[in-house]
């Protein structure tokens, strides 16, 4: 039975002994047999093992690291951080000498303040906890105040050294002290703008 060429290049034998009469040339053979040797998969680079002994070596058996450099900016970046680090741990020294109390949102507090180291005026806030941002040696807390009936809004720094008393007047003030408050934020009592809520007796 006659094989008959195909119609399409890519569709034709790569065995000579398969190929139509019409394509075998004067050449044929040595192509045919380039085109065998280039699509037969090469037995001596791979085996069982793997990579045989005759196999010839990709790149060097030892690779070399190199250490990524850091950018000037991410340098100057952590640099800021261990300096931020640095200055929250004595933040937190400074005000363990000082004593001053733990509170969380919804307590009544008092603090005493200065508004410059060498001053002996002393003003006094007292209110109700709304939040604390903790942002290390920037962390702050919001204290809910009432002056002259309209409610004010203190955002004070937690670790100033303008500070010079605090003190928790009643814990959960909210609750009048029976239970605690479940968020730590109290944004929705601000939104009401009702002095009841802020405007502490002493």
């Amino acid at each position: 039975m006659a094989i008959r060429a195909l119609k399409w290049p890519w569709m034709r034998f790569t065995s000579s002994a398969l190929l139509p009469k019409p394509l075998l040339g004067a050449g044929a053979s040595r192509k045919s047999s380039g085109c065998l040797a280039a699509l037969t998969p090469s037995r001596q680079a791979f085996s069982s093992n793997g990579l045989s002994a005759d196999a010839p070596a990709s790149g060097p058996s030892e690779t070399t690291k190199y250490s990524k450099h850091k950018t000037p900016r991410k340098r100057a970046s952590s640099v800021l951080a261990e300096l931020r680090r640095i200055e929250h741990s004595k933040s937190i020294s400074a005000n363990a000498a000082k004593n001053f109390p733990t509170f969380r949102a919804g307590d009544s507090i008092e603090v005493k303040m200065v508004t410059h180291l060498s001053s002996t005026e002393i003003d006094t806030y007292r209110g109700v906890v709304l939040g604390m941002r903790r942002n290390g040696a920037d962390s702050r807390f919001l204290l809910a105040d009432v002056f002259l009936g309209t409610p004010i809004l203190n955002n004070i720094p937690l670790y100033s050294p303008f500070i010079k008393s605090l003190k928790v007047l009643q814990p959960a003030y909210i609750h009048k002290g029976k239970k605690r408050v479940r968020r730590s934020k109290l944004y929705y009592l601000w939104e009401k703008r009702d002095p009841k809520y802020f405007s502490i007796s002493t």
